[in-house]
C-alpha cells in the first residue's frame, strides 16, 4: 500500500468515527449559545416551508473558541442547541427536534471570505433534501 493511500484510509476512518458517534453523545455536546459569546453568522431559512420541525434560522457562534449553534423552530419557545462539525469546506450542525435528529450540512461555509446564500442538504429522519438560505453576518 501506497504511503498516501494508507493516510487517506486513516483520514476517512477518523471522519466516520466521528460522524457515526452515537447521537447521544453528540447531543451532549449541543450547548446553547452564550450571551457573551460572538456570533460567526446566522442563516436564515425562514421562506422554505416543510413539513417538518425546521429551523427558521440557525445561528453559529464562537463561545471561548468553541463553536456552538442554536436553532429558532416555529412552534418551540427555546431555541435548540445543535453541535457544529467542520468537515474539509462544509459546515455540518446537529440538533434534537421534536421530529428527531435533523443534520444540516451548509456546503463550503468554511472556505471564508463573504457569501449571501447558503446551500447544502438536510436530513431528518427518512426525510431529506436540499438548503437554501440567506446568510447574514
Amino acid at each position: 500500500m501506497r504511503p498516501h493511500t494508507s493516510l487517506f484510509v486513516f483520514v476517512t476512518a477518523a471522519t466516520l468515527a466521528v460522524a457515526t458517534r452515537p447521537i447521544t453523545a453528540q447531543q451532549a455536546n449541543a450547548r446553547p449559545v452564550p450571551s457573551s459569546s460572538r456570533i460567526v453568522a446566522t442563516y436564515d431559512f425562514g421562506f422554505a416551508r416543510r413539513a417538518v420541525a425546521f429551523p427558521s434560522s440557525v445561528t453559529v457562534a464562537d463561545s471561548a473558541g468553541t463553536l456552538v449553534a442554536q436553532a429558532a423552530i416555529a412552534g418551540q419557545r427555546r431555541e435548540v442547541p445543535m453541535t457544529v462539525t467542520i468537515l474539509e469546506t462544509d459546515l455540518v450542525l446537529q440538533g434534537e427536534t421534536p421530529d428527531g435528529v435533523l443534520t444540516m450540512v451548509l456546503d463550503r461555509q468554511n472556505e471564508g471570505g463573504s457569501t449571501r446564500v447558503a446551500s447544502g442538504r438536510w436530513m431528518l429522519g427518512t426525510a431529506e433534501g436540499t438548503l437554501r438560505g440567506c446568510v447574514k453576518k
